[in-house]
């Protein structure tokens, strides 16, 4: 799933991504579509695990998530949330929500956040991506794209 590549360009340290192949709307990847129903409960979408240290103790985050309201004929809101650690037991770290149109709408959702870990108890953290739906009358998919990247930076 997570792919680490390790590059030394300035500020970044370490740059660890999470893809779909194809990374498209209708991806073949086996993840998807991911059926959120009405009023659903979070859905783990990716988790990818950091390297953070005493040079490097910033995690800058990203995500890129493409949906699909399928039936709804009103907007429909997703709230897509970043866990430093599993959804059931982690820290819930950034939650933004993305309103859309109604029926069979196509929307592309892109969001970045920066993390400031206690990294004096870890080496690695996990953070995982989330997607819940509301105030939809049907299901809305998760189609792809999906990308969720995540990178150390020095302070």
């Amino acid at each position: 799933m997570a792919n680490p590549l390790k590059i030394r360009l300035g500020k970044l340290i370490q740059f660890i991504f999470d893809i779909l192949r194809p990374n498209t709307s209708n991806s073949t990847d086996p993840r998807v579509p991911v059926i959120l129903p009405p009023a659903s409960e979070p859905v783990t979408l990716s988790c990818i695990t950091v390297p953070v240290s005493k040079e490097s103790p910033l995690v800058w985050l990203s995500a890129t998530i493409g949906s699909l309201s399928v039936f709804s004929l009103e907007p429909s809101r997703l709230v897509f949330s970043i866990w430093r650690g599993q959804p059931d037991t982690g820290e819930l770290i950034f939650s933004t929500a993305d309103n859309g149109q109604g029926n069979g709408t196509s929307r592309t959702t892109t969001f970045t956040h920066v993390d400031q870990p206690n990294r004096r108890f870890c080496r690695k953290i996990t953070y995982c991506l989330t997607a819940q739906a509301f105030d939809n009358e049907d299901n809305i998919n998760i189609i792809g794209p999906v990308t969720f990247t995540g990178a150390s930076i020095k302070n």
